[in-house]
């Protein structure tokens, strides 16, 4: 799929991951080097010193978060989306792209969000978000 003249600028995963674990391994190396001392040693004498005892960690806490509702599901309502849900995508919105993942016979999909209009604003914001809909005006 990559051989195709338009995708030549896009990078394969395995590139990708080639790239980020390098930048990894330099790092750690930079880390070792530093722990045995082949570092130059900091010309501040208030920089902060090792400690006496190398730490021990008992239990980490690991903490991935990746992924939050979008922002179209949360301020931005779109009553297009909502008037086509489920129907075919129309022609003319992709007659000159060439999409690699949207294909002739994609479907339109809305939110599955509700919308309220909130505070003297009016500001439609999603059920997602309760506590946002009751201080609409003071943001």
């Amino acid at each position: 799929m990559l051989d195709r003249p338009q995708f030549r600028h896009i990078q394969s995963r395995r590139d990708f991951l080639s790239r980020c674990l390098a930048g990894l391994g330099s790092m750690a190396v930079a880390d070792l080097m530093h722990a045995e001392g082949r570092t130059a040693p900091a010309a501040d004498p208030l920089a902060p010193k090792p400690p006496h005892f190398a730490p021990k960690a008992k239990n980490v806490i690991f903490l991935f978060q990746a992924g939050a509702p979008s922002q179209m599901d949360l301020f931005d309502p779109k009553p297009m989306l909502t008037k086509y849900n489920g129907q075919s995508l129309p022609p003319e919105l992709t007659k000159d792209l060439q999409l690699a993942f949207i294909k002739k016979n994609a479907q339109v999909l809305a939110s599955v969000q509700e919308f309220k209009k909130c505070g003297q604003s009016g500001m439609e914001i999603s059920d997602l978000l309760p506590h946002t809909q009751t201080i609409a005006d003071d943001i």
